[in-house]
Protein backbone atom coordinates (compact mmCIF):
# COMPACT_ATOMS: atom_id res chain seq x y z
CA UNK A 1 0.00 0.00 0.00
CA UNK A 2 1.79 3.74 -0.95
CA UNK A 3 1.99 6.00 1.48
CA UNK A 4 -0.64 8.27 0.44
CA UNK A 5 -3.05 5.66 0.59
CA UNK A 6 -1.68 5.05 4.37
CA UNK A 7 -2.63 8.59 5.24
CA UNK A 8 -5.57 8.99 3.38
CA UNK A 9 -7.12 5.80 4.83
CA UNK A 10 -6.03 6.85 8.37
CA UNK A 11 -7.63 10.63 8.49
CA UNK A 12 -10.99 8.62 6.75
CA UNK A 13 -10.72 5.99 9.67
CA UNK A 14 -12.53 8.02 12.50
CA UNK A 15 -15.56 9.17 10.31
CA UNK A 16 -16.16 5.40 9.63
CA UNK A 17 -16.26 4.56 13.14
CA UNK A 18 -18.05 7.74 14.97
CA UNK A 19 -18.84 5.43 17.66
CA UNK A 20 -15.14 5.01 18.02
CA UNK A 21 -14.54 9.09 17.78
CA UNK A 22 -17.37 9.31 20.61
CA UNK A 23 -16.53 7.19 23.02
CA UNK A 24 -12.48 8.60 23.28
CA UNK A 25 -13.90 12.10 22.70
CA UNK A 26 -15.97 11.40 26.03
CA UNK A 27 -13.06 10.02 28.14
CA UNK A 28 -11.09 13.21 26.82
CA UNK A 29 -13.43 15.73 27.50
CA UNK A 30 -14.02 13.78 31.48
CA UNK A 31 -9.90 13.68 31.50
CA UNK A 32 -10.37 17.36 30.44
CA UNK A 33 -12.80 18.71 33.41
CA UNK A 34 -10.68 16.42 35.88
CA UNK A 35 -7.59 18.43 35.19
CA UNK A 36 -9.23 21.34 35.62
CA UNK A 37 -10.95 20.83 38.76
CA UNK A 38 -7.07 19.27 40.02
CA UNK A 39 -5.59 22.94 39.11
CA UNK A 40 -8.41 24.90 40.43
CA UNK A 41 -8.94 23.69 43.68
CA UNK A 42 -6.99 24.91 46.86
CA UNK A 43 -7.68 21.49 49.42
CA UNK A 44 -4.96 19.37 49.17
CA UNK A 45 -7.00 16.57 49.77
CA UNK A 46 -8.94 17.14 46.65
CA UNK A 47 -6.06 17.84 44.59
CA UNK A 48 -4.53 14.45 45.90
CA UNK A 49 -7.85 12.66 44.31
CA UNK A 50 -8.49 14.28 41.54
CA UNK A 51 -4.71 14.10 40.49
CA UNK A 52 -4.96 10.42 40.88
CA UNK A 53 -8.23 10.32 38.57
CA UNK A 54 -6.75 12.27 36.32
CA UNK A 55 -4.17 9.85 36.17
CA UNK A 56 -6.09 6.83 36.10
CA UNK A 57 -8.18 8.78 33.11
CA UNK A 58 -5.15 9.49 31.16
CA UNK A 59 -4.02 5.92 31.21
CA UNK A 60 -7.29 4.58 30.35
CA UNK A 61 -6.95 7.27 26.87
CA UNK A 62 -3.38 6.05 26.19
CA UNK A 63 -4.62 2.45 26.93
CA UNK A 64 -7.69 3.06 24.45
CA UNK A 65 -4.99 4.60 21.99
CA UNK A 66 -3.38 1.44 22.13
CA UNK A 67 -6.67 -0.77 21.39
CA UNK A 68 -7.34 0.82 18.11
CA UNK A 69 -3.39 0.01 17.28
CA UNK A 70 -4.40 -3.67 18.26
CA UNK A 71 -7.38 -3.39 15.80
CA UNK A 72 -5.53 -2.88 13.02
CA UNK A 73 -2.42 -5.34 13.92
CA UNK A 74 -4.37 -8.41 15.26
CA UNK A 75 -8.00 -7.72 14.84
CA UNK A 76 -9.30 -6.73 18.11
CA UNK A 77 -12.51 -5.60 18.49
CA UNK A 78 -13.48 -1.93 19.03
CA UNK A 79 -17.28 -2.62 19.78
CA UNK A 80 -18.29 -1.27 23.29
CA UNK A 81 -20.80 -2.20 25.47
CA UNK A 82 -22.36 -1.13 28.50
CA UNK A 83 -21.66 -4.81 29.84
CA UNK A 84 -17.96 -4.92 28.02
CA UNK A 85 -17.04 -1.31 29.82
CA UNK A 86 -15.90 -1.71 33.12
CA UNK A 87 -13.46 -4.59 31.66
CA UNK A 88 -12.50 -2.62 28.71
CA UNK A 89 -11.83 0.27 31.10
CA UNK A 90 -9.57 -1.89 33.59
CA UNK A 91 -7.87 -3.45 30.28
CA UNK A 92 -7.39 -0.10 28.76
CA UNK A 93 -5.63 1.08 32.02
CA UNK A 94 -3.08 -1.44 32.45
CA UNK A 95 -2.34 -0.96 28.25
CA UNK A 96 -2.33 2.53 29.09
CA UNK A 97 0.50 1.95 32.03
CA UNK A 98 2.14 -0.50 29.50
CA UNK A 99 2.60 2.25 26.60
CA UNK A 100 3.83 4.74 28.80
CA UNK A 101 6.34 2.59 29.93
CA UNK A 102 7.19 2.27 26.65
CA UNK A 103 7.28 5.88 25.33
CA UNK A 104 9.65 6.81 28.95
CA UNK A 105 11.79 4.03 28.11
CA UNK A 106 12.50 5.49 24.33
CA UNK A 107 12.85 8.94 25.67
CA UNK A 108 15.39 8.32 28.33
CA UNK A 109 17.62 5.81 26.06
CA UNK A 110 18.52 8.78 23.72
CA UNK A 111 19.08 11.70 26.10
CA UNK A 112 21.15 9.23 28.49
CA UNK A 113 23.16 8.59 25.05
CA UNK A 114 23.65 12.26 25.11
CA UNK A 115 24.64 13.11 28.83
CA UNK A 116 27.02 10.51 28.27
CA UNK A 117 28.57 12.09 24.43
CA UNK A 118 28.31 15.12 26.58
CA UNK A 119 30.27 14.35 29.74
CA UNK A 120 33.07 11.63 27.21
CA UNK A 121 33.58 14.90 24.61
CA UNK A 122 33.77 17.27 27.44
CA UNK A 123 31.45 19.49 26.39
CA UNK A 124 29.88 20.10 29.64
CA UNK A 125 33.52 20.93 31.18
CA UNK A 126 33.22 23.84 28.48
CA UNK A 127 30.02 24.49 29.24
CA UNK A 128 30.64 25.15 33.33
CA UNK A 129 34.43 26.88 32.56
CA UNK A 130 32.30 29.48 29.97
CA UNK A 131 29.64 29.83 33.31
CA UNK A 132 32.71 30.58 35.28
CA UNK A 133 33.99 33.00 32.74
CA UNK A 134 30.60 34.49 32.62
CA UNK A 135 30.20 34.83 36.61
CA UNK A 136 33.20 36.91 36.81
CA UNK A 137 32.71 38.98 33.73
CA UNK A 138 29.79 39.78 35.37
CA UNK A 139 30.57 40.30 39.33
CA UNK A 140 33.93 42.52 37.79
CA UNK A 141 31.80 45.22 36.00
CA UNK A 142 31.55 48.26 37.39
CA UNK A 143 30.36 50.25 34.52
CA UNK A 144 26.81 49.70 32.75
CA UNK A 145 26.59 46.18 31.90
CA UNK A 146 26.50 45.47 28.37
CA UNK A 147 25.40 41.79 26.89
CA UNK A 148 28.62 42.52 24.34
CA UNK A 149 31.15 44.28 26.78
CA UNK A 150 30.50 40.55 29.26
CA UNK A 151 30.88 38.24 26.15
CA UNK A 152 33.91 40.62 24.93
CA UNK A 153 35.36 39.61 28.05
CA UNK A 154 35.58 36.27 28.07
CA UNK A 155 38.45 34.44 25.79
CA UNK A 156 36.83 33.78 22.05
CA UNK A 157 38.94 30.32 22.19
CA UNK A 158 36.47 29.22 25.07
CA UNK A 159 33.61 30.67 23.33
CA UNK A 160 33.89 29.30 19.97
CA UNK A 161 35.16 25.61 21.41
CA UNK A 162 32.21 25.60 23.71
CA UNK A 163 29.86 26.53 20.58
CA UNK A 164 30.92 24.14 18.21
CA UNK A 165 30.62 21.27 20.88
CA UNK A 166 27.37 22.18 21.60
CA UNK A 167 26.42 22.26 17.55
CA UNK A 168 27.78 18.70 17.65
CA UNK A 169 26.36 17.51 20.73
CA UNK A 170 23.07 19.28 19.73
CA UNK A 171 23.47 17.60 16.10
CA UNK A 172 23.49 13.81 17.50
CA UNK A 173 20.47 14.89 19.55
CA UNK A 174 18.48 15.87 17.00
CA UNK A 175 19.19 12.69 15.19
CA UNK A 176 18.62 10.30 18.12
CA UNK A 177 15.20 11.87 18.47
CA UNK A 178 14.27 11.21 14.94
CA UNK A 179 15.88 7.90 15.13
CA UNK A 180 14.04 6.94 19.31
CA UNK A 181 10.87 8.36 17.52
CA UNK A 182 10.82 6.14 14.61
CA UNK A 183 11.57 2.69 17.32
CA UNK A 184 8.92 4.44 19.39
CA UNK A 185 6.01 4.04 16.83
CA UNK A 186 7.13 0.19 15.57
CA UNK A 187 7.60 -0.51 19.11
CA UNK A 188 4.06 0.49 20.01
CA UNK A 189 3.19 -2.24 17.27
CA UNK A 190 5.67 -4.54 18.66
CA UNK A 191 3.26 -4.06 22.03
CA UNK A 192 -0.17 -4.06 20.55
CA UNK A 193 0.61 -7.17 18.97
CA UNK A 194 2.27 -9.46 21.70
CA UNK A 195 1.21 -7.47 24.41
CA UNK A 196 4.59 -7.68 26.01
CA UNK A 197 6.81 -4.70 27.47
CA UNK A 198 9.94 -6.56 27.15
CA UNK A 199 9.78 -7.35 23.70
CA UNK A 200 8.87 -3.42 22.76
CA UNK A 201 11.67 -2.57 24.42
CA UNK A 202 13.93 -4.80 22.55
CA UNK A 203 15.19 -2.22 19.95
CA UNK A 204 17.09 -4.99 18.18
CA UNK A 205 14.00 -6.34 17.09
CA UNK A 206 12.10 -3.51 16.48
CA UNK A 207 15.08 -2.60 14.01
CA UNK A 208 14.25 -5.61 12.64
CA UNK A 209 10.84 -5.15 12.14
CA UNK A 210 11.22 -1.37 10.75
CA UNK A 211 13.82 -3.14 8.37
CA UNK A 212 10.92 -5.71 7.38
CA UNK A 213 9.11 -3.24 6.87
CA UNK A 214 11.52 -1.14 4.90
CA UNK A 215 13.30 2.24 5.96
CA UNK A 216 12.97 4.69 3.30
CA UNK A 217 9.41 3.45 3.30
CA UNK A 218 8.98 3.65 7.13
CA UNK A 219 10.97 7.18 7.01
CA UNK A 220 8.46 8.29 4.41
CA UNK A 221 5.92 7.05 6.36
CA UNK A 222 7.15 9.17 9.45
CA UNK A 223 7.64 12.32 7.41
CA UNK A 224 4.15 12.26 5.35
CA UNK A 225 2.32 11.30 9.21
CA UNK A 226 4.69 14.28 10.78
CA UNK A 227 2.94 16.69 8.32
CA UNK A 228 -0.25 15.81 8.15
CA UNK A 229 -0.53 16.13 12.28
CA UNK A 230 1.12 20.05 11.96
CA UNK A 231 -1.62 20.59 9.54
CA UNK A 232 -4.54 19.07 11.68
CA UNK A 233 -2.73 20.99 14.95
CA UNK A 234 -3.05 24.75 12.78
CA UNK A 235 -6.57 23.41 12.32
CA UNK A 236 -7.07 22.76 16.27
CA UNK A 237 -5.57 25.10 17.10
CA UNK A 238 -7.79 27.36 14.91
CA UNK A 239 -11.12 25.63 15.91
CA UNK A 240 -9.70 26.58 19.47
CA UNK A 241 -9.97 30.06 19.03
CA UNK A 242 -13.70 30.21 18.24
CA UNK A 243 -14.97 31.02 22.58
CA UNK A 244 -16.45 27.96 24.13
CA UNK A 245 -17.69 25.52 21.85
CA UNK A 246 -14.61 25.64 19.43
CA UNK A 247 -12.17 25.22 22.60
CA UNK A 248 -14.56 21.79 23.76
CA UNK A 249 -14.22 20.84 20.03
CA UNK A 250 -10.57 21.47 19.69
CA UNK A 251 -9.99 19.78 23.18
CA UNK A 252 -11.87 16.59 23.01
CA UNK A 253 -13.26 15.87 19.48
CA UNK A 254 -10.42 17.11 17.25
CA UNK A 255 -7.85 15.78 19.57
CA UNK A 256 -9.56 12.46 19.48
CA UNK A 257 -9.66 12.51 16.06
CA UNK A 258 -5.42 12.90 15.55
CA UNK A 259 -4.77 10.37 18.18
CA UNK A 260 -6.99 7.89 16.07
CA UNK A 261 -5.74 8.81 12.95
CA UNK A 262 -1.71 8.58 14.15
CA UNK A 263 -2.30 5.32 15.99
CA UNK A 264 -4.61 4.21 12.52
CA UNK A 265 -1.44 4.98 10.80
CA UNK A 266 0.68 3.11 12.66
CA UNK A 267 -1.43 0.07 12.88
CA UNK A 268 -1.41 0.11 8.41
CA UNK A 269 2.31 0.97 7.90
CA UNK A 270 3.45 -1.76 10.47
CA UNK A 271 1.46 -4.42 9.13
CA UNK A 272 2.48 -3.16 5.29
CA UNK A 273 5.30 -5.43 4.61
Amino acid sequence: MGLSNIINDSLKFPFKNPKILLVDAMLSFINSLLIAYTMKTDDILQFFIFLILTLIATFVIKGFALKILKHHIVGESLTVTLKTLPAMILEDFVDGIKITIVRVFYNIVPAVIVIVVGFITGTFEKLFIFLGYLDDAINLTTNAVTISSIFNSIPSDVTSSLISSLFVLCALAALLYILFNLLTYAAYGVLAQTGSIREAIKIRDVHSRISSIGWMKYFGFWIFSSLTLIVLGVVGELLSKIPVVGVIIGATVFETFIVIFTYTAIGMVYTDN
